[in-house]
């Protein structure tokens, strides 16, 4: 039973680890390549937004912080990879951008607790389908191109460990 609970504590540590950084490989794959091949910035925004929810409600219902830092992490990562696809990318524009911009806006004003409690509640209901059709968004864009191109296997690989754990 002892080592149950410490394969479970091992497993909850990595998680939350590699969870707070699974998106950095992408941030710097994205810097040192200047390039978004390969990348979905509409599934970007997705996921973005899941990771804005989970902070935002871990951060409007007062929970502990290391119970949503992750989410954190993973938002700035997020805003990071966006800010370098709008940036490297040839098919973003002015939408791209207003939305990045909306994005932005929604976080401090999540930040500074102007988004009602409900908005968070009813974000959460639909976390998981929303964070899948990103996934989904994201392998398309790489079998459209059939290559990678700028897409970091090291995060992809993080955020498939996370949910085997």
């Amino acid at each position: 039973m002892e080592l149950i609970h410490s394969l479970s504590f091992v497993l909850n540590v990595t998680v939350v680890i590699l969870g707070s950084v699974m998106k950095l490989p992408q941030v710097v794959k994205l810097y040192r390549s200047k390039s978004s091949e390969g990348i979905s910035i509409w599934g970007s925004f997705l996921e973005l937004a899941c990771f804005m929810t989970g902070s935002g409600y871990g951060y409007s219902f007062a929970y502990p912080i290391h119970a949503y830092a992750e989410n954190i992490f993973l938002t700035l990562q997020g805003f990071s990879i966006i800010y370098l696809a709008i940036v490297f990318g040839k098919e973003t524009g002015t939408v791209a951008i207003s939305i990045f911009v909306l994005f932005i806006c929604f976080y401090i004003t999540t930040i500074l607790s102007l988004v009602p409690i409900i908005v968070f509640q009813v974000l959460m209901a639909v976390i998981l389908p929303v964070m899948a059709a990103g996934k989904v968004i994201q392998i398309r864009s790489v079998i459209a191109i059939r290559s990678a191109g700028s897409v970091s296997v090291m995060s992809w690989a993080i955020g498939t460990y996370i949910c085997a754990a």
